[in-house]
This record gives structure tokens, C-alpha cells and sequence, in this order.
């Protein structure tokens, strides 16, 4: 198995990939689809973030798998831990939002927006904060990798790809001018990772967005 992992050609590496980062997408809505059908809506709720949680861990623990084989270890796409990185996570995560929050303002003045049939019921803190983790080291990983394994193509090149694959995962659970607020934060990330080449600080930004926007919408349903 090593050895055939270890020969496969880079555009079937990247296909892996790419299919790894859809799949635990394809694996939520499976769950979610059947109730969509029954009520109409689409519920989250903490089974759905545990569930997801470990489609993710699967899916992480096949790409490192993989990625070790490949050469593509933690250390080379820069997944190093420090207080400097910390604080650029923290500025970044304000940036991010403000584009995001920009974005959705304009949009929303020009096309009024369409509600969307999600609910999120009995989220609880410790289910969130792992789950909110989980899902930032997956996306941001993956999301390196894409820039990296693209990176011969150029710097534009890379990161727009990288952009819209994020976009792409996004597309279930949001309208579109959440999906054009993703895609100019998925920009943002993949120019600042290009620029920096280090995970910690797009991991502790993602890791805020997502608490941030999780804790808020279990504040306003409640």
C-alpha cells in the first residue's frame, strides 16, 4: 500500500485529496437529507457537529496518512504553534470578518436576502468547541495543501483554486451572499498562507469565525 500511494501520479494525489475534503460534506447530508425531506428544513444539531466532527477526523487522519507517504508532512506546510502566529491569527480573524460582514452588507442593499431553511437547536458549548477546532484544522489543512501542490502554476493561480474549493464545501448550508462573504475570506486565507506559509495562525482565525458565528446563532435561538 505504501509503496502504491508512494507512486501514484500528483493529479491522482490531488483528486484524493479533493475527494477527502467533499467527503465528510457528502456523509452530513446524507444524515440531514432525510429529515430535509420530512420537515423542510435542514436541523443542526449536536449529533450533526459530532457526526461531522469525526467525518473530519477520518478524513484528517487518511490526508496525514497519505501525506506523510507523499512528503507532505505537518512541518512542510507549516503547522508550527507560537505566540507571533497567535497574534496574526487574531488580527486575521478580525480582517476576515469585516470583509465577510462588507460583503454581505453590499450584497444585501442591492438583493434582499432569501431565508434559509436551517435550524440549529440545543447546541451545547462542549460540543461546539471541539467540533469548531476539528472543522478549522480540516479546512485549513486541506486548504494549504491545494496551495502548495498548485503553487507551480503560479501565485493567482493557486490561491483562487484554493478559494473556490472552499466556496464549493460551503455551498449547502449558506445563500449566496454567504457564499461570496466564504469566497472573499477564502482569498484573504490562501493569500495570507501563500505570503506566510503557516497554518497556526489561519487555524486560530477559522477557529474564531466559527466559534464566533456558532455561539451566536445558539444566542439567538435562544
Amino acid at each position: 500500500m505504501r509503496s502504491f500511494i508512494r507512486n501514484l501520479p500528483a493529479p491522482v494525489e490531488f483528486c484524493i485529496v479533493v475527494s477527502l475534503w467533499f467527503n465528510p460534506l457528502i456523509l452530513d447530508g446524507c444524515f440531514l437529507l432525510p429529515k430535509f425531506i420530512h420537515s423542510g428544513v435542514w436541523e443542526v444539531d449536536n449529533a450533526y457537529l459530532i457526526r461531522g466532527a469525526i467525518f473530519r477526523l477520518l478524513a484528517l487522519a487518511a490526508l496525514i496518512y497519505i501525506g506523510n507517504i507523499r512528503g507532505w508532512s505537518l512541518g512542510k506546510l507549516g503547522a508550527k504553534i507560537s505566540w507571533r502566529g497567535a497574534g496574526c491569527g487574531l488580527l486575521l480573524a478580525g480582517v476576515s470578518y469585516i470583509a465577510s460582514y462588507g460583503v454581505w452588507t453590499i450584497y444585501e442593499l442591492v438583493i434582499p436576502p432569501k431565508h434559509l431553511n436551517i435550524i440549529m437547536t440545543s447546541l451545547a458549548i462542549p460540543v461546539i468547541i471541539p467540533t469548531a477546532i476539528i472543522t478549522s484544522v480540516f479546512e485549513e489543512l486541506v486548504a494549504a495543501y491545494f496551495i502548495q501542490a498548485l503553487s507551480r502554476f503560479g501565485m493567482w493561480h493557486a490561491i483562487l483554486v484554493s478559494a473556490l474549493l472552499r466556496t464549493l464545501y460551503h455551498v449547502p448550508w449558506v445563500g449566496i451572499e454567504g457564499l461570496l462573504g466564504i469566497f472573499a475570506v477564502a482569498l484573504i486565507f490562501a493569500f495570507v498562507y501563500w505570503r506566510w506559509r503557516q497554518l497556526w495562525p489561519l487555524v486560530l482565525a477559522h477557529v474564531l469565525r466559527n466559534l464566533y458565528f456558532l455561539l451566536f446563532a445558539v444566542h439567538h435561538a435562544a
